[in-house]
């Protein structure tokens, strides 16, 4: 293949989005770095922020996107920065986005039997916490790990879950501080799915402990599975969560999950899930 240091810088970055550990941001507006200075595109610009969990944390600044970040980044916390940097590198929707420093921080935990080995490196679905800028969480391909200081370091919270392989989690926009994952089963010939109860479990003391949410969801006779993007909050006051499955149904969990309701309708395969943002219940 071409050398890719041969390619032009310019060019590179409209397809290579690129978070480091050590974040820069340039004296100008959000909307500025987000768009590297090179456009004013509003719509696209919002769309990044929007893909990378930072919109409302954006509106709420003082100027919205208009607000100046300082050299450096000096006038916003840590965590804003943290998040405006994944919007720039998702500005554009470039074609491979490297969390490269990032992946570098991430705790190498003991490798579970029969799991590939390059597994360790791969992250499922990265969620960064809106009411703690500085939380991220991540599902991998070997367990669910957090981290309190914007991915320096990470601490393995997969115990207390009845597996360590899954795809999708969901985090709360606004309190309780709640996190949602769906663990799967991991052996040879069973396609990653749960085994006959599907089962949301959620962590309300950041990890320490998970409680495992089945009311209103099929069993015990039901194998399906989720898709990394399947799952979703919706930010009302009592906060739901919406799941999608590979078999096409839906599911609202009421009251954080504590009651499940399956919406009408089959569909294909859900390969993503959107919940719609409201300061009012989600039905």
């Amino acid at each position: 293949g071409a050398n890719v240091y041969a390619w032009d810088r310019t060019e590179f970055g409209q397809y290579v989005g690129y978070v480091p550990q050590d974040i820069e941001l340039f004296a100008g507006t959000v909307a500025d770095n987000i768009a590297r200075f090179r456009s004013d595109d509003s719509e696209a610009i919002v769309q990044a922020a929007q893909a990378a969990d930072a919109h409302d944390m954006i509106v709420r600044l003082r100027d919205g996107y208009d607000t100046q970040v300082g050299e450096g980044g000096a006038m916003i916390s840590p965590g804003q920065r943290q998040r405006i940097a994944l919007a720039r590198a998702l500005y554009g929707k470039p074609a491979l986005v490297v969390l490269a420093e990032i992946a570098e921080m991430f705790p190498n935990p003991e490798l579970p039997e029969g799991v590939d080995p390059a597994a360790l490196d791969e992250f499922h679905k990265l969620r960064l916490d809106r009411k703690n800028p500085d939380r991220l969480w991540g599902q991998s391909h070997v367990g669910v790990f957090k981290s309190e200081d914007r991915g320096q370091h990470w601490e393995d919270v997969t115990n207390g879950l009845p597996s360590f392989h899954g795809f999708p989690i969901a985090v709360t926009k606004r309190g309780p501080d709640r996190v949602f994952v769906m663990p799967l089963e991991f052996e040879a010939n069973n396609f990653r799915v749960c085994p006959g109860q599907l089962a949301v479990y959620r962590t309300d003391d950041t990890g320490k402990t998970w409680e495992r949410l089945t009311n209103g969801l099929p069993g015990p006779h039901n194998y399906q599975s989720a898709y990394r993007q399947a799952m979703d909050t919706d930010g009302a006051e009592s906060e739901g969560v919406y799941l999608g499955t590979t078999n096409g149904e839906v599911y609202y969990g009421q009251d954080g999950g504590d009651q499940w309701v399956r919406l009408p309708g089959t569909l294909p395969p859900i390969l993503s899930v959107t919940a719609f943002e409201s300061s009012t219940a989600g039905l």
